[in-house]
Formats: C-alpha cells, structure tokens, sequence
C-alpha cells in the first residue's frame, strides 16, 4: 500500500491517511508510516568503548540570535548530559580521565557533561551535531598522550660542539697572553 503525502500539514497520530486507490485506510498514521530512522543503541566514543543511550539525556529548547518569527515558535537548540560519576560503562580510571581532561565549560559540578548545540534551523541537525562534539570531547579525554623517546645526540653534533669550545678557548688564552705581555 502506497501512502500519498500531504503538503503543508504535519500528520498527527489518529489522523486517516487514504490511499492511491480509493477508500480512506483502516490503519493510524503511525501504524502505516515507516518507523523513525533506526537509533544506534550505542554512542561510539572509540574503538574499545561505546556509551549506551540511557546514559544521555537529551533537551531542546529554543534559540537565540536573530531569525525573525520562526526562531520564536521552534525548539531547534539542544542540549547533550552525560553524567560521568553515574556511567557503568566507563571504569574508574577512564571516569577520572576525562573529569581531568576535560575542559570546565563542559562540566557541572555534579560531574555531568554538557554540550549544547544552535548552530542549525532544525533539531535533528543539532542533535546529530551534539553528538559529535560529546563523542569527540570524550575521545580526546581518554586518548593516552604519547610517550616522548628522548632523541641521541649524533656524533657529528658532538664534535662539533667540542670543536667549537676549543676554538672558544683558544681565543680566550690569547687574548689573556697579550693582556700580560702588554
């Protein structure tokens, strides 16, 4: 059964939709719809961690800034909260890590991180968009900076060195032996 789309009217639910081919449908608008885009179960932070849904709360509010009427009516701004002390799937090091790691703005003083994103019209956009800041933030918190291997001096390097105190020495003792002579 093909469902024709209606313009200029959000469906709501209990609303009769008809079909193509004659009679209005037995069914609701949200029966004969398509479910809503499959949601991950997860938030994948790394390859060896990922943060399941119920961790994340979710808040839309509306917008500032400029945008005429349309920014007055529409809850696009949206807000992200992980709460780091109550999070099972982190350990106790990795909840320590990126308390440590990450920047004040993000966090409360509860331990709860929060990303806020405005920078699209619509929720969806921003939702996605906190998404990818909260992942990224967490990522760089727990990436384990690099292990600085001091470097050797070359062999070259260190007879030039001696080569150059030498010279620096011999000018030093003849200037010392006209001092003296004159």
């Amino acid at each position: 059964m093909r469902v024709r789309r209606v313009a200029h009217r959000r469906l709501n639910e209990g609303d009769r939709i008809t079909a193509d081919a004659g009679p209005p449908c037995q069914k609701l608008y949200s029966e004969l719809v398509l479910p809503p885009r499959a949601q991950p179960v997860t938030l994948r932070i790394n390859s060896n961690l990922e943060l399941p849904w119920r961790e994340l709360s979710f808040r839309a509010s509306r917008s500032g800034g400029p945008g005429g009427q349309h920014v007055n009516k529409v809850s696009s701004k949206v807000e992200v909260r992980f709460s780091v002390e109550e999070s099972k799937a982190l350990s106790e090091s990795q909840k320590s890590r990126i308390l440590k790691r990450t920047p004040p703005r993000f966090l409360t003083k509860d331990g709860e991180i929060v990303v806020t994103a405005e920078e699209h019209r619509d929720q969806s956009r921003n939702r996605e968009l906190c998404l990818e800041k909260l992942q990224s933030l967490l990522a760089r918190a727990l990436a384990k900076p690099k292990r600085r291997i001091p470097t050797k001096i070359s062999r070259g390097a260190k007879t030039r060195r001696k080569e150059s105190r030498q010279r620096h020495s011999r000018k030093k003792q003849e200037r010392r032996k006209r001092f003296d002579q004159g």
